[in-house]
């Protein structure tokens, strides 16, 4: 991920760690989240620290502007504390775009863990489509979305029809056919062809998100929690967390 400065705004990209899967040929996946997380700090991090508190400051500096990013933990916090999750980021110069329940006697899942719960604002969920124009006139501003069901089987789900606020950002030469376009759903937009909004173009893959992807994305926004929700519960899932 990338952290801005918040005096300068510089850039500079950011490694956070939060599991560990394996460490000097030891398999480590069967061990409780605490455990594994544990491991990765006391064998990856403090020593990380330790070697950069040893040199004289303009040699950290100099050491840290020839690595292609930094290495730091990620924050973790008890899920009666949701109050102080959503304010961390505001000591940092970065964007929490949601929270991660994970359960902490759980082993490490390869594919979809149903034992971890992922929550986001709604208007944070988003999908991944292949864009493809709908005319050859650029000044339309329609397109079709497409998410891929198996192979290279592609499968429509709705228009996009840019709304005049967005048409200088999102000009048809950056949406070009097979261009993979993450965009979140609107709820409140009351022209169906107007509720999926642009976000940002992924660069980094070549092909949409799966069927079933979008299937849950729209489920947990029609089924949303809102972050008002969350606090007022805090209290309540304290007591349960105690109890235990």
């Amino acid at each position: 991920m990338y952290e801005y400065h918040r005096r300068t705004g510089e850039k500079h990209r950011v490694l956070m760690l939060f599991d560990l899967m394996f460490f000097n040929a030891r398999d480590y996946r069967q061990k409780n989240f605490d455990k594994r997380n544990g491991a990765m700090r006391e064998y990856v991090l403090v020593p990380h620290n330790r070697h950069l508190d040893k040199l004289p400051p303009d040699e950290q500096r100099k050491w840290r502007e020839r690595q292609p990013f930094q290495i730091t933990g990620k924050k973790l916090f008890t899920p009666y504390h949701i109050k102080d999750a959503f304010e961390h980021p505001s000591n940092l110069s970065m964007k929490m775009d949601g929270l991660i329940f994970t359960r902490a006697s759980a082993p490490y899942t390869t594919g979809t863990n149903e034992a971890m719960l992922k929550w986001k604002p709604v208007e944070e969920n988003s999908v991944d489509f292949e864009v493809r124009p709908l005319s050859e006139n650029p000044d339309e501003h329609i397109f079709e979305l497409y998410v891929t069901q198996m192979a290279r089987k592609k499968i429509f789900i709705s228009v996009l029809t840019l709304r005049p606020e967005d048409q200088s950002t999102w000009s048809a030469e950056k949406l070009k056919t097979g261009t993979i376009l993450e965009c979140w759903y609107d709820l409140k937009e009351p022209d169906p062809d107007r509720r999926w909004r642009p976000m940002r173009v992924r660069e980094d893959k070549d092909t949409s998100n799966h069927i079933s992807t979008y299937t849950n994305v729209m489920k947990s926004m029609i089924e949303s929690i809102s972050r008002d929700c969350l606090l007022e519960n805090q209290d309540r899932i304290r007591d349960n967390w105690k109890a235990r």
